[in-house]
């Protein structure tokens, strides 16, 4: 699931000290692999395991309603016995609601506020006359970056650039 701990925890059997039990647990697990790579009883059990694994990475990303938790540990307390299920805690688990953080709460007012505060953003700027200058300023660049290349390119390289044939008059 985590690749930076599993990778560390590689880096760390590698930079291991030779010794007689870094050998046995680098002969362990090249034992291991070999196995693995050879018995396809363990291969079935570990595609099993990463289809596990998906399918949980995959529940995380979809969104889930609010009495999940409730289900879930509801679920959980039919391996306890009857006495254990039947306790106070138990109850309280199984009535047990996910409870939204603040952000949370708090986020259709946020985008909301934030798309009203793009729309007096672009106001302010068609106010202020900011995209008028943007759009010279764009032109004026243009212009300058033509007549560069009109004088220090091939013509017909600048016709297939440009799609016009260079003013040397600029």
């Amino acid at each position: 699931m985590n690749d930076t701990r599993h990778n560390e925890h590689c880096k760390s059997l590698r930079a291991a000290r030779r010794g007689f039990w870094a050998s046995v647990r680098q002969r362990f697990s090249e034992r291991c692999l070999d196995h693995v790579a050879h018995c396809p009883r363990c291969q079935k059990r570990l595609a099993a395991m990463q289809r596990v694994e998906l399918s949980l990475c995959l529940m995380r990303t979809q969104p889930h309603t609010m009495e999940l938790l409730g289900k879930a540990n509801t679920s959980a307390l039919k391996y306890l016995t009857r006495t254990s299920r039947q306790t106070a805690c138990a109850e309280q688990l199984r009535c047990a609601t996910h409870q939204p953080h603040r952000l949370e709460k708090a986020s259709p007012m946020l985008e909301r506020l934030i798309n009203v505060a793009a729309c007096l953003f672009v106001v302010l700027m068609i106010r202020v006359g900011l995209t008028n200058k943007m759009f010279q300023i764009k032109e004026q660049g243009t212009k300058v970056m033509e007549n560069y290349y009109a004088r220090n390119l091939d013509p017909q390289l600048f016709e297939d650039v440009f799609g016009q044939s260079p003013d040397l008059k600029a």
